[in-house]
């Protein structure tokens, strides 16, 4: 359906400090990052350079209903699908008195990246401190079928929208640079 995940990180390695480029204060015109936004990583915010230490595997939703929301998410994001179950799985999950429909961890796999939605009874905060940017060709047809899916818009900027999905996580759709 779309996709694509967030905004690029600039590395300037004569001062050693990265930045994001920000959706609300990019230049339109070369899609250059505005060098004025801030750092994300410093250096001697940890005693140097941080460096690599780790590799991203999935991004794990804490949600109500596990099902619901991965089949939310699959449905946003290209090349993103519900992770089939087999009957072995149908059969491990019937000992536990479930089905893929109330299976308490349900993956989506994508082409870098998993999705892991599991049941969580927890309440969640009333404002996400991570969310997810998506890029659209047409971000007002795609917000107008999300919402037909349970999203709802939160805020309107000139070049994204914030909604959140069915279960409150907030995310944003954006132009394509």
């Amino acid at each position: 359906m779309l996709l694509s995940a967030a905004l690029p990180i600039f590395w300037d390695a004569r001062s050693g400090t990265a930045w994001r480029a920000s959706h609300r204060t990019r230049n339109r015109r070369s899609g250059a990052g505005d060098t004025s936004a801030k750092p994300v990583v410093t250096r001697g915010a940890l005693g140097g350079n941080i460096g690599k230490m780790g590799t991203l595997r999935e991004i794990v939703f804490d949600c109500a209903d596990p099902a619901r929301l991965a089949r939310f998410w699959a449905g946003l994001l290209d090349g993103y699908e519900v992770r089939p179950y087999d009957a072995a799985e149908i059969a491990r999950l019937a000992e536990r008195g479930l089905t893929p429909e109330t299976d308490t961890n349900v993956m989506v796999d994508g082409p870098d990246l998993k999705l892991c939605f599991q049941k969580a009874d927890t309440p969640s905060a009333e404002k996400n401190k991570v969310h997810v940017d998506v890029v659209a060709e047409d971000r007002a047809d795609v917000v107008r079928r999300l919402c037909d899916q349970g999203a709802c818009v939160v805020q309107e900027f000139d070049d994204s929208t914030w909604l959140r999905d069915p279960e409150n996580n907030d995310f944003c759709i954006t132009d394509p640079w």
